[in-house]
């Protein structure tokens, strides 16, 4: 089983920085969106968008980062943040991640939260499972950052100045 799942996982790796991410969908009995709806890597497009996959037992490995990010202000119309939970990486039952992602949703509304119960993007986007993920996607759908695990002070340097670069189309990120 463990063989069939390095697969797959490696069937599907994310693209190098400036290609295109692969399509994936979830829906249905692997989970959507809060309200029931499906999501696609395709609503990635138009923006730049902040991929969080977090596993519930990890939401707090990148809280450096998190922090980092919301002191940045990103133009409202060329940005947005996808939270998107790998409920099946933890124990925690769904129902009770379910209601939280939904108080979440309304307390941020800018971030759109996606519960993933199949660990899809660990299967389609070759993603650490049990981890904490940062990805970020051009509004053209190309790979521009990603990183698993704990992010270094560097590393969350390094994001930030590659958002920017997305949403300035290449130029240098405002200086502080």
């Amino acid at each position: 089983m463990l063989f069939v799942f390095l697969l797959s996982a490696a069937a599907f790796p994310l693209p190098r920085p400036g290609e295109r991410v692969p399509i994936a969908v979830i829906e249905g009995n692997d989970g959507g969106r809060t309200d029931g709806t499906a999501w696609r890597s395709a609503d990635l497009l138009g923006r730049v968008m902040v991929v969080y996959y977090v596993d519930p037992d990890e939401r707090e490995l990148n809280d450096p980062l998190y922090e980092a990010l919301k002191r940045e202000d990103f133009p409202l119309d060329k940005s947005q943040s996808v939270a998107i939970i790998n409920m099946a990486a933890t124990i925690m039952p769904n129902f009770l991640i379910s209601t939280m992602l939904k108080k979440k949703q309304k307390q941020y509304p800018r971030t759109l939260y996606v519960r993933d119960r199949q660990s899809v993007l660990v299967k389609q986007w070759g993603l650490a499972d049990n981890s904490s993920c940062v990805t970020v996607v051009d509004a053209n759908g190309r790979l521009v950052f990603s990183q698993c695990g704990r992010l270094s002070d560097p590393e969350i340097k390094t994001c930030i100045e590659s958002i920017w670069r997305a949403i300035n189309n290449g130029a240098s990120p405002p200086s502080n």
